[in-house]
């Protein structure tokens, strides 16, 4: 996401400096100035050549002197950045591959366009008359965009402690729109959205059993996350639009988790995801023996089933089932039309692996993840009427 007109002083580009420093950005396309960028898009294309970390080969940095009126030497080093509560060394772009990283970024920020545009002109509304919320959303590029166009109201969810981050990227879009954040995660066991409870009283007795545990990388949310304790289900607010971008693959049950984001969609829902190539009517989910990228999403230590936490992938039958039977029956697989050639090797293309699926609601159901027995029992009575 370009931002570079949002950047007007020196403050505005120490707090961009400050979140890349931090390991806050990384992995999402934001460019603050022409020599200031991050994202990850190189290294889809590329399969991570060189990377060592996840946060290396996803930065360009050569900010000028000229411009800002400020001396290098007194800016953060940014060839580090904290890793869990350690500065490490970090592996940046340099100068002979800059204009390929840059091209490839933009060109990776552009499917954000691309899937939000044929979002809004297949539902034929405007922006501002409608709501928006993405679960693991990350830094936010999806729901920015919505906010710079004045969406209605616009959620993000997410466990990284991106709340600082929000509340500047909410001072420096100049838009009426702020993203409303909500720091929590999707729990693959209960097959829910999850927050920490910060009731006084919970919150005091979990940190007076546990406070000698949480270290300099980890905070109280993160430990309780791990321990499964003061966790509770957080009711996300119904929207019109239910948004999820490169997230169903790191999940163990990518079926409860489409689930919940239908019951939470008044009007459409939206899936960018790795698929499992299949042929016929094949309804298939499947895990891999290994993760792809074992020395970035670690999995083998992990307890079942938990230990498959990326490289999960759904065939399109199954996902196409599984959204008919949540009452989105009006389905349709888009398809940027001009992909270059390193992103067709990514698979983004029309034969590769990453599909973005867009569906609208036909039918006033829920799944049996969100409804009560009662309510089972009239939605089934409906259903026989309508066989009938």
């Amino acid at each position: 996401m370009d931002l570079r007109k949002n950047i007007k002083n020196i403050d505005d580009l120490k707090k961009a400096i400050h979140f890349i420093k931090n390991g806050t950005l990384f992995y999402q396309p934001f460019t603050f100035d022409d020599n200031l960028v991050v994202g990850e898009g190189r290294n889809f294309v590329k399969k991570y050549d060189g990377a060592v970390s996840l946060h290396d080969k996803n930065l360009y940095h050569n900010l000028c002197s000229d411009r800002w009126g400020i001396n290098k030497n007194d800016l953060p080093d940014l060839s580090k950045v904290m890793f869990n509560g350690n500065e490490i060394d970090r592996i940046t772009i340099t100068e002979d591959e800059k204009d390929f990283f840059i091209k490839i970024n933009n060109e990776y920020d552009g499917l954000y366009d691309f899937f939000i545009d044929k979002i809004l002109e297949d539902l034929q509304e405007s922006p501002e008359s409608l709501t928006f919320a993405e679960i693991g959303c990350n830094t936010g590029v999806t729901l920015l965009k919505l906010a710079e166009m004045n969406a209605k109201k616009v959620y993000g969810y997410d466990w990284s402690d991106y709340n600082e981050l929000f509340d500047w990227f909410n001072k420096i879009l100049d838009t009426n729109t702020n993203v409303n954040f909500q720091r929590g995660y999707w729990d693959n066991l209960r097959h829910n959205f999850c927050i920490y409870d910060e009731d006084k009283s919970n919150d005091k007795d979990f940190l007076k059993k546990n406070s000698h545990l949480i270290r300099k990388n980890r905070d109280k949310f993160e430990l309780a996350m791990a321990m499964r304790e003061n966790i509770i289900t957080y009711d996300i607010p119904e929207v019109d639009v239910m948004i999820n971008t490169i997230y169903t693959n790191h999940q163990y049950d990518p079926m409860q988790f489409i689930a919940q984001c239908c019951d939470k969609a008044k009007k459409a829902v939206f899936f960018w995801m790795l698929i499992h190539p299949s042929s016929g009517d094949k309804h298939v989910i499947k895990y891999p023996d290994a993760s792809p990228h074992e020395n970035f999403f670690h999995q083998h230590d992990l307890p079942f089933p938990l230990n498959y936490r990326n490289d999960v992938r759904m065939s399109v039958p199954l996902i196409r089932s599984v959204l008919q039977a949540c009452g989105f029956s009006d389905f349709k697989c888009l398809q940027h039309p001009n992909i270059s050639p390193e992103f067709e090797s990514w698979g983004v293309g029309e034969n590769g692996d990453w599909k973005m699926f867009y569906a609208k609601r036909t039918d006033d159901i829920k799944s049996g993840f969100s409804i009560t027995n009662l309510e089972f029992s009239t939605q089934k009575e409906n259903f026989l009427k309508n066989e009938k």
